[in-house]
């Protein structure tokens, strides 16, 4: 059944979409320490079939791992320390698939449905209404 699907998408689909290879708790489960295996196949993938590839997700409040937002003893960082983490990531994994990935969803489902900003353990610190500087992360 798997190998009739491949064939389904690499005829019909000339894109791709990273669904949870590229997110924070799967890329860097501990800080500093990057599992590139599946989302490296994937990108692989999509250059072996000629496709589009869009990254997904840099920053999310879902699969974001706890090392994130705490210290090494379980205490929320400042808000100083998240902004340089969310920095050191974005630009060690859109600097190595740069050129190889069409683009990325950089924040993902920070508004709510009522249009409101989603409440999240990135809300309190005040980084996500600064959108520049995410946007300056992803710039290299």
């Amino acid at each position: 059944m798997m190998q009739k699907a491949t064939e389904v998408i690499r005829k019909h689909f000339n894109s791709l979409v990273a669904e949870n290879c590229m997110k924070s708790g799967e890329l860097q489960p501990q800080e500093g320490v990057f599992d590139w295996a599946e989302a490296d196949k994937l990108v692989d993938y999509a250059e072996k079939n000629n496709q589009v590839l869009i990254g997904h997700c840099l920053v999310w409040h879902s699969q974001a791992p706890r090392w994130f937002f705490q210290d090494s003893t379980g205490a929320p960082v400042s808000r100083e320390v998240l902004i340089e983490r969310m920095r050191k990531h974005i630009h060690t994994v859109v600097g190595r698939y740069k050129g190889r990935i069409k683009g990325w969803d950089v924040v993902n489902e920070a508004v709510e449905d009522d249009g409101s900003m989603r409440k999240s353990r990135f809300t309190p610190l005040s980084v996500l209404t600064s959108l520049n500087w995410l946007l300056q992360f992803c710039t290299m």
